[in-house]
Protein backbone atom coordinates (compact mmCIF):
# COMPACT_ATOMS: atom_id res chain seq x y z
CA UNK A 1 0.00 0.00 0.00
CA UNK A 2 1.52 3.67 -1.10
CA UNK A 3 2.28 5.76 1.79
CA UNK A 4 0.17 8.98 1.78
CA UNK A 5 3.22 11.43 1.76
CA UNK A 6 6.96 11.56 0.31
CA UNK A 7 9.95 11.70 2.36
CA UNK A 8 13.12 12.96 1.67
CA UNK A 9 16.63 14.09 3.01
CA UNK A 10 17.57 17.64 1.97
CA UNK A 11 21.63 18.50 1.84
CA UNK A 12 21.21 19.81 5.64
CA UNK A 13 20.71 15.98 6.51
CA UNK A 14 16.87 16.57 7.79
CA UNK A 15 14.08 15.01 6.50
CA UNK A 16 11.05 16.85 4.58
CA UNK A 17 7.94 15.35 4.07
CA UNK A 18 5.19 16.08 1.61
CA UNK A 19 1.56 14.77 2.39
CA UNK A 20 -0.88 13.47 0.20
CA UNK A 21 -3.85 15.68 0.13
CA UNK A 22 -7.75 14.54 -0.58
CA UNK A 23 -7.54 16.23 -4.40
CA UNK A 24 -4.76 13.85 -5.19
CA UNK A 25 -1.57 17.01 -4.68
CA UNK A 26 0.91 17.38 -2.26
CA UNK A 27 1.13 20.05 0.25
CA UNK A 28 4.28 22.00 0.43
CA UNK A 29 7.46 20.23 1.88
CA UNK A 30 7.40 19.97 5.46
CA UNK A 31 10.19 19.94 7.92
CA UNK A 32 10.22 17.04 10.25
CA UNK A 33 12.77 18.29 11.97
CA UNK A 34 15.16 14.49 11.92
CA UNK A 35 17.90 13.53 10.46
CA UNK A 36 16.73 9.51 11.72
CA UNK A 37 14.22 8.49 8.64
CA UNK A 38 12.43 6.39 10.88
CA UNK A 39 12.25 8.91 13.05
CA UNK A 40 11.23 11.13 10.70
CA UNK A 41 8.25 8.80 9.37
CA UNK A 42 6.88 8.63 13.08
CA UNK A 43 6.22 12.61 12.80
CA UNK A 44 4.74 12.50 9.31
CA UNK A 45 2.54 9.74 10.32
CA UNK A 46 1.28 11.36 13.71
CA UNK A 47 0.48 14.52 11.74
CA UNK A 48 -1.56 11.97 9.18
CA UNK A 49 -3.21 10.49 11.74
CA UNK A 50 -3.77 12.99 14.08
CA UNK A 51 -5.29 15.62 10.83
CA UNK A 52 -2.81 18.28 12.11
CA UNK A 53 -0.45 18.94 9.41
CA UNK A 54 1.63 21.99 10.28
CA UNK A 55 1.26 25.19 8.22
CA UNK A 56 4.86 25.48 8.63
CA UNK A 57 7.72 24.84 10.60
CA UNK A 58 10.58 26.68 10.97
CA UNK A 59 13.10 26.41 13.93
CA UNK A 60 14.36 23.69 16.29
CA UNK A 61 12.52 24.33 18.94
CA UNK A 62 9.36 24.07 17.18
CA UNK A 63 10.21 20.74 15.81
CA UNK A 64 10.88 19.46 18.62
CA UNK A 65 7.69 20.49 20.24
CA UNK A 66 5.83 18.84 17.90
CA UNK A 67 7.71 15.34 18.30
CA UNK A 68 7.46 15.61 21.95
CA UNK A 69 3.69 16.44 21.57
CA UNK A 70 3.73 13.35 18.87
CA UNK A 71 5.53 11.05 21.27
CA UNK A 72 3.13 12.07 24.31
CA UNK A 73 0.03 11.11 22.58
CA UNK A 74 1.02 8.00 20.71
CA UNK A 75 2.24 7.27 25.12
CA UNK A 76 -1.25 7.56 25.77
CA UNK A 77 -2.63 5.26 23.49
CA UNK A 78 0.02 2.50 24.30
CA UNK A 79 1.03 2.79 27.83
CA UNK A 80 -0.76 0.98 30.47
CA UNK A 81 -1.44 3.35 32.90
CA UNK A 82 -2.07 2.25 36.74
CA UNK A 83 -5.33 4.24 38.20
CA UNK A 84 -3.24 6.47 40.30
CA UNK A 85 -0.91 7.68 37.47
CA UNK A 86 -4.73 8.13 35.49
CA UNK A 87 -5.87 10.24 38.36
CA UNK A 88 -2.86 12.47 38.35
CA UNK A 89 -2.86 13.11 34.51
CA UNK A 90 -6.27 14.23 35.25
CA UNK A 91 -5.32 16.18 38.26
CA UNK A 92 -2.77 17.96 36.54
CA UNK A 93 -5.11 19.03 33.42
CA UNK A 94 -7.37 19.93 35.83
CA UNK A 95 -5.01 22.02 38.06
CA UNK A 96 -4.03 24.04 34.42
CA UNK A 97 -8.20 24.33 33.82
CA UNK A 98 -7.99 22.61 30.87
CA UNK A 99 -10.96 20.44 31.98
CA UNK A 100 -13.21 21.16 34.66
CA UNK A 101 -14.09 17.67 36.28
CA UNK A 102 -13.15 13.83 35.40
CA UNK A 103 -14.75 10.68 37.08
CA UNK A 104 -12.82 7.43 36.84
CA UNK A 105 -14.88 4.37 36.26
CA UNK A 106 -15.39 1.86 39.15
CA UNK A 107 -14.67 4.63 41.58
CA UNK A 108 -16.83 6.18 44.10
CA UNK A 109 -17.19 9.13 41.73
CA UNK A 110 -18.70 6.80 38.89
CA UNK A 111 -21.85 5.77 41.06
CA UNK A 112 -25.03 6.28 39.35
CA UNK A 113 -26.56 9.07 41.58
CA UNK A 114 -29.72 7.22 42.29
CA UNK A 115 -27.73 4.54 43.93
CA UNK A 116 -25.71 7.07 46.00
CA UNK A 117 -29.08 8.63 47.37
CA UNK A 118 -30.73 5.37 47.79
CA UNK A 119 -27.70 4.11 50.35
CA UNK A 120 -27.39 7.46 51.48
CA UNK A 121 -31.32 7.99 52.97
CA UNK A 122 -31.33 3.95 53.88
CA UNK A 123 -32.06 4.13 57.45
CA UNK A 124 -30.42 0.90 58.26
CA UNK A 125 -27.47 1.37 55.51
CA UNK A 126 -26.34 4.41 55.57
CA UNK A 127 -23.09 5.64 56.84
CA UNK A 128 -24.38 9.07 57.46
CA UNK A 129 -27.11 7.98 59.78
CA UNK A 130 -23.99 5.98 61.07
CA UNK A 131 -22.26 8.78 62.07
CA UNK A 132 -24.77 10.80 63.72
CA UNK A 133 -25.48 8.34 66.00
CA UNK A 134 -22.06 7.60 66.44
CA UNK A 135 -21.93 11.23 67.34
CA UNK A 136 -24.61 11.06 70.09
CA UNK A 137 -27.10 13.17 67.30
CA UNK A 138 -30.55 12.56 66.81
CA UNK A 139 -31.64 11.15 63.29
CA UNK A 140 -35.20 9.05 62.77
CA UNK A 141 -36.52 6.60 60.50
CA UNK A 142 -39.26 8.75 59.73
CA UNK A 143 -36.97 11.40 58.54
CA UNK A 144 -34.61 9.63 56.45
CA UNK A 145 -38.32 8.18 54.62
CA UNK A 146 -39.74 11.25 53.80
CA UNK A 147 -36.75 13.03 52.18
CA UNK A 148 -36.12 9.74 50.44
CA UNK A 149 -39.96 9.75 48.63
CA UNK A 150 -38.97 13.84 48.21
CA UNK A 151 -35.54 12.17 45.75
CA UNK A 152 -37.64 10.00 44.00
CA UNK A 153 -40.69 12.43 43.39
CA UNK A 154 -38.78 15.05 42.51
CA UNK A 155 -35.22 14.69 42.08
CA UNK A 156 -34.53 11.04 40.50
CA UNK A 157 -36.56 12.06 37.17
CA UNK A 158 -33.94 15.74 37.01
CA UNK A 159 -31.19 13.60 37.77
CA UNK A 160 -31.66 10.17 35.75
CA UNK A 161 -28.54 8.74 34.14
CA UNK A 162 -25.87 10.89 36.00
CA UNK A 163 -23.18 9.59 38.27
CA UNK A 164 -22.10 11.52 41.92
CA UNK A 165 -19.20 13.53 40.43
CA UNK A 166 -21.55 14.85 37.34
CA UNK A 167 -23.71 16.86 39.80
CA UNK A 168 -23.48 20.06 39.73
CA UNK A 169 -24.48 23.60 41.25
CA UNK A 170 -26.97 24.43 38.37
CA UNK A 171 -28.20 20.95 38.98
CA UNK A 172 -29.69 21.78 42.18
CA UNK A 173 -30.71 25.47 41.36
CA UNK A 174 -32.73 23.67 38.33
CA UNK A 175 -35.81 22.67 41.13
CA UNK A 176 -36.58 26.30 41.67
CA UNK A 177 -37.75 26.74 38.50
CA UNK A 178 -39.42 23.55 37.73
CA UNK A 179 -42.81 22.68 37.00
CA UNK A 180 -42.99 20.10 39.50
CA UNK A 181 -42.49 22.72 42.43
CA UNK A 182 -44.44 25.68 41.22
CA UNK A 183 -47.50 25.06 43.49
CA UNK A 184 -45.85 24.17 46.89
CA UNK A 185 -45.13 25.86 50.18
CA UNK A 186 -41.70 27.19 50.18
CA UNK A 187 -41.17 24.97 53.30
CA UNK A 188 -42.02 21.67 51.07
CA UNK A 189 -39.35 23.47 48.36
CA UNK A 190 -36.99 23.69 51.03
CA UNK A 191 -37.18 20.16 52.30
CA UNK A 192 -36.94 19.31 48.45
CA UNK A 193 -33.64 20.62 48.28
CA UNK A 194 -32.70 19.54 51.72
CA UNK A 195 -32.87 16.10 50.36
CA UNK A 196 -29.93 16.18 47.70
CA UNK A 197 -27.77 19.07 49.28
CA UNK A 198 -27.27 17.19 52.29
CA UNK A 199 -25.97 13.64 50.68
CA UNK A 200 -24.26 15.84 48.15
CA UNK A 201 -22.60 17.60 51.14
CA UNK A 202 -21.44 14.87 52.76
CA UNK A 203 -19.88 13.29 48.98
CA UNK A 204 -17.71 16.34 48.50
CA UNK A 205 -16.81 16.27 52.50
CA UNK A 206 -15.66 12.38 51.98
CA UNK A 207 -14.01 12.66 48.39
CA UNK A 208 -17.16 11.17 46.58
CA UNK A 209 -17.05 14.40 44.20
CA UNK A 210 -15.06 17.07 43.30
CA UNK A 211 -18.01 19.52 43.26
CA UNK A 212 -18.89 21.64 45.52
CA UNK A 213 -22.67 21.83 44.45
CA UNK A 214 -24.58 22.72 48.00
CA UNK A 215 -22.99 26.24 49.10
CA UNK A 216 -24.61 29.42 47.77
CA UNK A 217 -27.41 27.04 47.28
CA UNK A 218 -30.45 30.09 48.14
CA UNK A 219 -33.41 28.39 49.39
CA UNK A 220 -37.34 29.78 49.94
CA UNK A 221 -38.23 32.09 52.24
CA UNK A 222 -40.62 30.05 54.65
CA UNK A 223 -42.68 32.53 56.72
CA UNK A 224 -45.09 31.27 58.81
CA UNK A 225 -49.12 32.52 58.71
CA UNK A 226 -49.46 35.15 61.52
CA UNK A 227 -51.85 33.96 64.69
CA UNK A 228 -54.72 35.49 65.08
CA UNK A 229 -57.55 35.61 67.60
CA UNK A 230 -60.86 33.62 66.65
CA UNK A 231 -64.19 36.18 65.65
CA UNK A 232 -67.14 34.95 67.07
CA UNK A 233 -68.28 33.93 63.98
CA UNK A 234 -65.40 31.36 63.73
CA UNK A 235 -65.30 30.22 67.17
CA UNK A 236 -69.11 29.02 67.37
CA UNK A 237 -68.65 27.46 64.16
CA UNK A 238 -65.64 25.16 65.78
CA UNK A 239 -67.51 24.78 68.81
CA UNK A 240 -70.73 23.81 67.07
CA UNK A 241 -69.07 21.41 65.09
CA UNK A 242 -69.97 17.63 65.86
CA UNK A 243 -66.70 15.97 67.49
CA UNK A 244 -65.70 12.34 67.21
CA UNK A 245 -63.53 12.37 69.93
CA UNK A 246 -64.97 12.29 73.51
CA UNK A 247 -62.53 14.68 75.27
CA UNK A 248 -62.77 17.05 71.74
CA UNK A 249 -66.44 17.24 72.56
CA UNK A 250 -65.63 18.15 76.05
CA UNK A 251 -64.14 20.71 75.30
CA UNK A 252 -67.18 22.20 73.01
CA UNK A 253 -69.61 21.88 76.13
CA UNK A 254 -66.69 24.57 78.16
CA UNK A 255 -67.78 26.52 75.33
CA UNK A 256 -69.07 30.02 76.75
CA UNK A 257 -70.57 31.09 73.89
CA UNK A 258 -72.37 27.26 73.86
CA UNK A 259 -73.91 27.27 76.97
CA UNK A 260 -74.85 31.62 77.21
CA UNK A 261 -78.30 30.87 75.83
CA UNK A 262 -79.35 34.42 76.45
CA UNK A 263 -77.04 35.22 73.50
CA UNK A 264 -79.01 32.54 71.19
CA UNK A 265 -78.73 28.88 70.49
CA UNK A 266 -75.24 27.99 69.56
CA UNK A 267 -76.21 24.44 68.23
CA UNK A 268 -78.54 21.42 69.62
CA UNK A 269 -78.33 20.76 73.54
CA UNK A 270 -76.47 17.83 74.94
Amino acid sequence: MAKPYLIYKTSNGVYYAEILLPNGTHANKKSTGCKNRAQAERVVMGWVVNGNIPVRTNGKANNKTTVDKITFFNNLRNYDFTPEEVSKIAQTLQGRHLIQSFILPNTPQSKPIEQYLEEFWDFNKSPYVREKKLRGQSIHRDYCMALMTRLRTYWFPLLAGKSVDEITRDDINQIFTHDSVANLAPKTINSIVSAITIPMKWAYLHGLTNNNCYDGIIKCSAKSAKRQVLTLEQAMSVFCTEWENDTAKACKYACPLYRNETRGNCCTSP
